[in-house]
């Protein structure tokens, strides 16, 4: 006999909606918005196949060398499902181009999409099937992480990986509904997942990439919950709420504190009433999101004022402690990457001098003229009691004594929120590089058409290049 749910368990109530949950009852703007964002997420991830990661993680499938029923997109290798999750999934993060949720700094897409994919490969999903399944898993992490950072804002920021974390959740959340799990077994699901959740920060402070590896095992403790569940595993119905659960271990709040807090209640008032799909944003750079403002702001500069780079004589940026987080105060040297794609100043200083930040420019870091720049920089922290994600200013002072600014509090700052115009030119160009150009344009367009796609097992083959499929 299964264990006693109660009226009140978060997980059940999540549960519920996401087994209920109808993507024609879903409004259009919602439905739109995950489209988009699926549309970024499987071309950008795609994309991320010639990336450090992914090598890894396929050499280490191949090593394994056992086979089975899915795919590894990029390459068309066949392995069992749980490898498939995992390589694709740190594919999908590898690139640094993906969409940000800012409200609960994580990157749901990355996680919850390649175990979608490769679950609806299994099933034969519908293109409506595997997108409900998505925005399920979207909006159930979402609502769970808000809440989570509502009551204990330091977490998630200072020790922990909210798109881990969280994301294995929304992955477990995906895999159930695409799954066609019962209730009951939904809420197990998303315990289970609760319960192998893991994913520490410290490497946004030191620069190094188990980040992706946090991510892409994210997705895979979201399918096994989800297996899990579909076996009938039972989990405590309280695994978030509870004493020794979720929300206690990740926001350090006593017993007490929990006791006051109606987690489900905040919860319940989120789902299907307060979509958070619509509130992604996309980067044109390959940069941690934070940075994304001031790498445009270095632009508008420039091209407002004409600033050649070698008539530079100092650069002064004010950052926020988000921003210091995830190493945005590095002014080198940097060893690669992972230390450029954090670093405030790279971004700033690559835009300076270059007129553009692209992803050969993201490996350039040891490059003369960015670095030259780099040189010239100095960073701020502002002090924010409140832990806003508002960000400050930048700061040129060039030949003759002349500066420039560009404040974000009077200027504002760009809506990256981006057109599907602009979201398919990003994903054109990165995909190619993969791909090729005649067979990016099928993805793109096979992408596009998603909801009516009668099986999505005829998207993903074209995930594979045509010489592999030969």
């Amino acid at each position: 006999m299964g264990a006693v749910v109660t009226p009140r368990s978060l997980s059940q109530l999540v549960g519920r909606w996401i087994a209920e949950l109808r993507w024609d009852d879903v409004p259009e703007v919602v439905r739109k918005a995950c489209l988009e964002g699926v549309f970024q997420s499987v071309a950008g991830g795609v994309a991320g196949f010639a990336m450090p990661e992914t090598k890894i993680a396929l050499e280490m499938a191949r090593r394994d060398g056992e086979k089975g029923p899915s795919t590894i997109f990029g390459d068309g290798l066949k392995v069992p499902t749980a490898t498939a999750i995992f390589v694709n999934a740190a594919m999908f993060c590898s690139l640094e181009q993906q969409e940000m949720h800012v409200a609960s700094g994580s990157h749901p897409y990355q996680v919850i999409v390649p175990v979608a994919l490769v679950l609806a490969e299994r099933m034969e999903s519908t293109g409506k099937d595997f997108l409900t399944a998505i925005l399920a898993g979207t909006e159930a992490m979402l609502a769970l992480a808000i809440v989570g950072l509502e009551t204990a804002p330091e977490w998630g920021m200072e020790t922990s990986q909210a798109g881990a974390v969280y994301g294995a959740i929304g992955a477990a959340a995906s895999a159930a509904k695409l799954m066609k799990l019962d209730t009951e077994s939904t809420a197990w699901a998303l315990s289970h997942a609760a319960n192998l959740a893991s994913g520490l920060a410290e490497c946004l402070w030191a620069g190094t990439a188990e980040y992706h590896w946090a991510l892409a095992n994210a997705s895979r403790v979201g399918y096994l919950a989800a297996q899990l569940a579909s076996f009938r595993a039972e989990a405590a119905p309280t695994t978030f709420e509870g004493r020794a659960g979720f929300y206690h271990r990740f926001s350090e709040l006593s017993e007490k504190e929990l006791g006051r807090i109606d987690f489900a209640g905040r919860v319940s008032d989120r789902l299907g009433h307060v979509w958070e799909t619509p509130e992604h944003i996309y980067k044109r750079y390959p940069v941690h999101f934070n940075n994304l403002a001031f790498v445009d702001a270095a632009k508008t500069l420039r091209e407002r004022h004409r600033i050649a780079p070698e008539r530079i004589t100092a650069i002064r940026i004010t950052i926020n402690r988000w921003c210091e987080l995830c190493d945005g105060a590095n002014l080198g040297p940097y060893h690669g990457r992972e230390a450029t794609r954090g670093a405030t100043a790279f971004g700033v200083a690559t835009m300076l001098a270059r007129g553009h930040y692209s992803l050969d420019d993201a490996y350039d870091h040891d490059a003369a003229d960015i670095n030259a720049l780099v040189r010239k920089t100095v960073i701020d922290t502002f002090a924010d009691p409140a832990r806003s994600r508002d960000w400050r200013s930048l700061r040129l002072e060039v030949d003759a004594g002349t500066t420039y600014v560009y404040d974000g509090a009077i200027e504002g700052v760009p809506d990256y929120r981006l057109p599907m115009a602009e979201l398919r030119a990003i994903a054109d160009d990165a995909l190619s590089r993969v791909l090729g150009k005649s067979q990016t344009k099928d993805v793109l367009d096979a992408l596009e058409a998603l909801e009516s796609c009668s099986d999505v097992r005829e998207m993903i083959a074209r995930l594979i290049p045509r010489k592999a499929r030969a």
